[in-house]
């Protein structure tokens, strides 16, 4: 079975935001700028929409599972067997590791899954909104947090390298104006100038 590539993935978080914005753009608005808590379960609940954007990676070659506040990680897609135990537990193949942070503390979901075993690891936060960078510290607050967990990458990989295939995907999250759906812009370990990819 073949590892979910950060294209994959980028494309079914778009195909899965451009589907939910046509169902309920209002209640995707209300929701995204009122309540931290709300949100966060919108985007972690086991039918939720990051459970959604898995089902669009799922098909008979690859069948996915949904676990979500796993140890300390917010979401994982999975499949295999099991290792012991039952219902994916402890399954063989762990594809995609995923972090939703809403706060400041982008670094310590970065250390978390540095040293957790995947081929895909995705970190989902949020930028100032751009009528919110008033200062030279909010305009440049994204780039010093790219900068800062690409360094944190390098050093844990220069005392043990984890497998070169790995991908790190940063998912981004801002307004360009208030009362507005947001936009959404992704990074990686590998690109790491933001590049829209849907929504804005």
């Amino acid at each position: 079975m073949k590892p979910i590539q950060p294209n994959e993935f980028l494309e079914a978080y778009k195909n899965e935001w451009i589907s939910l914005i046509e169902t309920d753009p209002k209640e995707v608005t209300e929701i995204y700028g009122n309540s931290k808590k709300k949100w966060t379960s919108y985007m972690l609940a086991k039918d939720g929409f990051l459970s959604k954007v898995m089902n669009r990676l799922s098909d008979d070659n690859r069948r996915l599972e949904y676990k979500r506040e796993y140890y300390t990680l917010d979401a994982l897609y999975v499949s295999g067997e099991d290792l012991f135990r039952e219902n994916k537990i402890y399954p063989s193949q762990l594809h995609v590791l995923i972090e939703h942070e809403q706060g400041d503390n982008i670094e310590e979901e970065m250390w978390k899954l540095i040293f957790w075993r995947s081929p895909l690891k995705v970190i989902i936060f949020y930028d100032w909104n751009d009528y919110e960078k008033s200062t030279s510290a909010r305009k440049d607050w994204l780039t010093s947090k790219l900068n800062k967990l690409v360094d944190m990458l390098s050093h844990a990989n220069s005392f043990f390298p984890e497998n070169e295939n790995t991908s790190y995907l940063f998912i981004i999250g801002n307004r360009i104006k208030e009362n507005q759906l947001p936009q959404w812009r992704w990074a990686s370990n590998k690109q790491i100038q933001p590049s829209s990819f849907v929504g804005g």
